[in-house]
């Protein structure tokens, strides 16, 4: 009966959270907390780590009121190693390439690691859309001196 809970994708979500907020909250640990008139630059790492904690308890006790029902599903490396790649890409790429090729870059990786089929004017207009949108909220909304084209 126990091993079926250690296999099911609730419990072991749940366990990565608590584990991703203890983690959290032993970095956040050198910084103060401050008061609630002065906040301190503790304040904020440790509640996320906290609500993270409760989220992963809350995600572990609905799996032991389920009974561990949801077997783990089957891990893809496709969509793992493309995706992993074009992210790695686009900033190693970004300040040579710029917005709009760093993001098409990415798209295009993204889509290909991608278990279904693969259609190219679906892939060219998503890549496209998606580089625009991102100069013109990064490189004029927010500001940030990213090169749009490449250099």
């Amino acid at each position: 009966m126990l091993n079926g809970f250690f296999r099911s994708q609730d419990f072991l979500a749940g366990v990565f959270f608590i584990a991703f907020g203890c983690l959290t909250l032993y970095l956040s640990a050198p910084y103060s907390t401050g008061t609630a008139a002065s906040m301190g630059p503790g304040l904020f790492p440790k509640l996320v780590g906290y609500l993270i904690i409760i989220l992963g308890a809350l995600t572990v006790g609905r799996d032991f009121i389920k009974r561990g029902q949801q077997e783990m599903a089957r891990i893809h490396l496709r969509p793992l190693f493309f995706v992993t790649l074009g992210i790695f890409i686009f900033g190693w790429q970004v300040d040579r390439l710029g917005l709009v090729v760093s993001t098409i870059i990415l798209i295009v990786l993204a889509r290909i690691g991608g278990l279904d089929s693969q259609r190219f004017v679906e892939i060219a207009v998503l890549s496209i859309l998606s580089a625009t949108v991102v100069s013109i909220v990064f490189a004029y909304g927010f500001n940030i001196p990213f090169p749009i084209f490449p250099r």
